[in-house]
């Protein structure tokens, strides 16, 4: 029987060239109140309670703030203000969701325990 696996390791991968292996967001994204809005409103090497001051107004007036939150939740994004919460929020938000369930929270399910 062929292995159609190579036995050597994967070497010298270049990680900007891998596949994205979020889920695509929805149509809501088109209604999004950032949609034209700078970068760096919702990007900060600091995590501190400023950090993100002009995203989060943008987000307190957004139509799909809760479908932003979702999204960036179940698809574990790590870096960037989604959904007007911080990648430590969101962090926080999946604890509780696991601490609630008892399970972790799967990539794109689960969206009835959301907020």
């Amino acid at each position: 029987m062929t292995n159609n696996h190579s036995e050597e390791p994967a070497q010298d991968l270049d990680p900007y060239q891998l596949p994205i292996l979020y889920k695509p967001a929805g149509e809501w994204v088109k209604q999004a109140a950032c949609i034209d809005a700078p970068t760096w409103y919702f990007f900060s090497d600091a995590e501190t309670k400023d950090a993100y001051r002009e995203g989060r107004k943008l987000c307190d007036t957004c139509p799909v703030l809760l479908d932003c939150r979702q999204y960036a939740i179940e698809n574990y994004i790590a870096h960037g203000l989604f959904g007007g919460m911080s990648p430590r929020e969101r962090q926080l938000e999946r604890r509780k969701i696991r601490m609630a369930t008892g399970k972790s929270l799967p990539r794109g399910a689960n969206r009835h325990l959301l907020p």
